[in-house]
């Protein structure tokens, strides 16, 4: 079997699972469940917008009308007896998990699995409620940071890490290491930035290598948009990350600026620990 990496928040969501769990063994509507019933960042969304959508207790009835196979085969994922059902939902997360280039398994990872793959789920939910949840759970969302708090509690910490501002001279540099690790999704905000005197991007270095980057005041030009952010994959987990966005946040906050929004941000709990991000709503 094999070691996933979870977020703090998908931790939390297996030891709820876990205790729900019939025959001490967790299925994909007790995954899909306990996400709902974790109560912090999108998963607290998800809650109040199951409750409107289907009512009173809706956990409850989709718990009583999922079917489960008594006695079923299952395997390990840490501790955890996960069924056969949720083992294919951890193995399609994980794929997941890859393809957008992160680090960890996250709740968006596998609650878009688990209505990939649970036909009673499924069954259960119409189109427009199950809509719903992808754009709660599934998609990046933004997120907005209140600078000066950030600058109250965050502001002092020192990196670890080598770190200055892009100079002209980097730019090629850097286009070749955003599409080493990234694709080309990312080079038209660095391009944009190239007639600029004084670059908004900040760059990590190891030894001579460019090993992380962020911007912002790039994506579509407008002022006070955080991003886009990288760090390259053997150095992820590391804080380089971190480190840059704290870079990039007090400069903006020293610019005036009173909020940053996060765009479109993929690793939502990483932000919302780092800096205390918050989501901006969904209509």
């Amino acid at each position: 079997m094999n070691d996933y990496l979870f977020t703090n928040r998908m931790e939390r969501i297996l030891q709820i699972a876990n205790q729900m769990s019939k025959e001490g063994i967790i299925t994909s509507v007790d995954l899909f469940i306990a996400a709902c019933r974790e109560a912090t960042g999108v998963c607290s969304e998800l809650y109040l917008y199951l409750y409107h959508q289907l009512g009173k207790d809706f956990d409850v009835k989709i718990l009583n009308q999922w079917s489960r196979n008594a006695g079923a085969d299952f395997n390990f994922i840490g501790h955890y007896k996960i069924s056969m059902d949720a083992v294919l939902i951890f193995e399609e997360s994980n794929k997941k998990r890859k393809n957008y280039g992160q680090t960890l398994i996250n709740e968006g990872h596998m609650i878009q699995s688990i209505l990939q793959s649970d036909a009673q789920l499924r069954f259960m939910l119409t189109d427009g409620v199950v809509d719903g949840i992808v754009n709660i759970a599934c998609v990046p969302r933004d997120l907005f940071v209140n600078l000066d708090h950030f600058k109250k509690h965050y502001g002092n910490r020192i990196s670890k890490h080598c770190m200055r501002r892009a100079a002209h001279s980097d730019l090629m540099g850097l286009k070749s290491f955003v599409i080493h690790e990234f694709g080309e999704r990312w080079l038209q905000h660095i391009n944009a930035m190239t007639e600029k005197e004084v670059l908004p991007i900040y760059i990590a270095i190891y030894g001579e290598e460019i090993i992380g980057f962020a911007c912002y005041d790039t994506v579509r030009n407008k002022k006070g948009l955080f991003g886009p952010m990288g760090t390259s994959n053997k150095k992820r987990g590391n804080a380089v990350g971190r480190d840059l966005l704290f870079k990039c946040l007090n400069e903006m906050a020293e610019l005036g600026y009173e909020y940053a929004v996060i765009g479109e941000a993929g690793p939502i709990e990483f932000y919302e620990k780092a800096c205390d991000a918050k989501l901006l709503q969904t209509c």
